[in-house]
């Protein structure tokens, strides 16, 4: 029996890493960057464009390296509400509680993220003296 369930779970790994060469032939190259079939295989995942933001840092979690961020309706995405972000290390500092700021909302399944991050005034336009704080995406 053991020997059986051995072979079964050998004959998966060998069919899930043929299914990671994307080329399209079974050349056994085992998902490698240079396939033995002489294809570049991508192993470079999309990348995610994220969705606009608009919101209030409420909370910094310390412990956790977190924002909260009050954020409005992102259209047909996600509803109005609070929300607890990971950011760049190098905002770190500027996210006081109170601060309103525009992002990119990346992630889901409970790793949200912001990129992008520009402080702003109450109606989410850059704020003069914070221009040079701005980050990059």
């Amino acid at each position: 029996m053991k020997s059986v369930l051995l072979f079964i779970f050998a004959f998966g790994l060998t069919t899930m890493a043929q299914a990671a060469c994307k080329c399209g032939e079974n050349c056994k190259c085992g998902g490698e960057e240079k396939c033995a079939c002489g294809k570049t295989v991508n192993t470079e995942e999309p990348a995610e464009a994220g969705h606009p933001l608009r919101g209030v840092v409420t909370r910094k979690l310390e412990d956790r390296k977190l924002v909260l961020v009050k954020h409005e309706e992102i259209p047909g995405f996600m509803r109005a509400m609070t929300m607890a972000f990971s950011v760049p290390e190098k905002d770190w500092p500027l996210l006081e509680p109170g601060v309103h700021l525009t992002a990119t909302l990346h992630g889901g399944r409970g790793d949200w993220r912001l990129s992008g991050i520009t402080l702003t005034d109450e109606n989410y336009q850059p704020r003069s003296e914070d221009k040079k704080k701005v980050t990059t995406p």
